[in-house]
């Protein structure tokens, strides 16, 4: 005799859950078929039909048929009774989102919408404009049916009445997840940075090049791929540079002089930390910058017998118009709202002549602050 039945009857609940789970099914009123065959007709097909093919041959259910379906890519198809506008049927709703709420999403002919059941005593449809003059929009509606988790409600802005948005939502609420919602972020960029050149081969390798350093001023645009923690994001910002260094030698003494001043766009990949209020980054891509302002000149001045010449050797060649290269950095932001936040970031780049392979490159180590809305 089994001496503990509540643990069977979990095991049986479990392997059943993960067959579910890994498998194509269908359920009907008294039984489930696990392991079937479904044909997937998009969005709209799939809200008529259960469609499972059998050998040679295609099974067609409906809603009336079957109270229940799934893919093995995890989309699920529950039969519903929901009201058109002219008329009352039971169609297959794809669920989107299982818990203290699940969300619904159907399309049928030239209708595109989604349902919301609460503690399945409410299912109503969540239209993208409201008949409620006080909730005319769907988020003002959303935002009075989750506001028992505030940190969830109060983005309710940022959501857009599309599957991926609303099922994103719907999950956070159902978690009443305390972390920023993924969303599009602009703002304030300024900073202070240091840079230094350095020559690959030829006479300007022999000198020495100091650091110099700059303030920057700029933009950044952050944007989110598929409501995920990873964004794009891209930076337009102004700095300048002076550079001066001498090299000499028993009989010549050469001086460079460089003056800049530079627009730079980095374009990165960024990874951020879903957190509540502190949330580390890394980020890493290209980087482009045009000297818009490009002053330089190299002079040499040989002594011989005790006579001093001085030529100019190179004009506005040394330092090319145009530099590429990399870009890594990391930092910290820190939300202070849902909204908005504060950046702080240490920052390196590293640059190459586009045209010129000869002239000089440029290294640049930056530690920026920001402000994000």
């Amino acid at each position: 005799m089994w001496k503990y039945p509540n643990l069977l009857l979990f095991i049986i609940f479990l392997n059943q859950a993960t067959l579910l789970g890994q498998n194509e099914f269908y359920s009907t009123a008294s039984s489930s078929y696990v392991g079937v065959k479904l044909i997937d007709g998009g969005d709209r097909d799939n809200s008529r039909f259960c469609k499972v093919k059998k050998g040679e041959q295609i099974l067609i259910y409906t809603p009336y048929e079957v109270t229940e379906y799934g893919f093995r890519d995890g989309r699920r198809y529950v039969s519903k009774e929901i009201r058109l506008p002219d008329s009352t049927q039971r169609v297959f709703l794809e669920r989107l989102a299982k818990g203290k709420i699940n969300l619904y999403y159907y399309q049928g002919k030239g209708i595109k919408t989604f349902f919301w059941e609460k503690d399945t005593t409410l299912f109503i449809e969540l239209t993208k404009h409201g008949d409620d003059p006080e909730n005319s929009r769907f988020n003002d509606y959303l935002y009075n049916l989750t506001s028992d988790c505030k940190p969830v409600s109060d983005a309710v802005s940022l959501i857009k009445y599309s599957k991926l948005s609303l099922k994103e939502y719907a999950d956070r609420y159902n978690r009443c997840d305390r972390r920023p919602f993924p969303r599009f972020k602009y703002g304030l960029i300024a900073g202070y940075g240091v840079s230094r050149l350095s020559s690959p081969d030829g006479t300007l390798k022999a000198f020495n090049y100091p650091y110099d350093g700059s303030i920057i001023a700029g933009l950044f645009i952050d944007q989110p791929f598929l409501l995920s923690n990873y964004s794009l994001h891209t930076e337009i910002y102004y700095s300048s540079n002076g550079y001066a260094c001498n090299f000499r030698d028993e009989n010549k003494d050469m001086d460079l002089l460089i003056n800049t001043a530079a627009v730079s766009m980095p374009i990165l990949i960024r990874y951020t930390y879903p957190s509540v209020r502190y949330s580390p980054f890394i980020n890493l891509g290209g980087i482009y910058s045009f000297q818009f302002k490009n002053e330089n000149a190299l002079y040499e001045a040989t002594i011989i017998q005790d006579v001093i010449e001085i030529n100019a050797i190179s004009e506005n060649t040394l330092l090319s118009q145009n530099l590429l290269g990399f870009s890594v950095g990391g930092g910290l932001e820190y939300h202070l709202n849902y909204r908005h936040s504060l950046f702080l970031e240490l920052r390196y780049h590293k640059l190459y002549s586009i045209i010129n392979s000869g002239s000089l490159n440029k290294t640049v180590v930056q530690c920026n602050i920001g402000i994000g809305f």
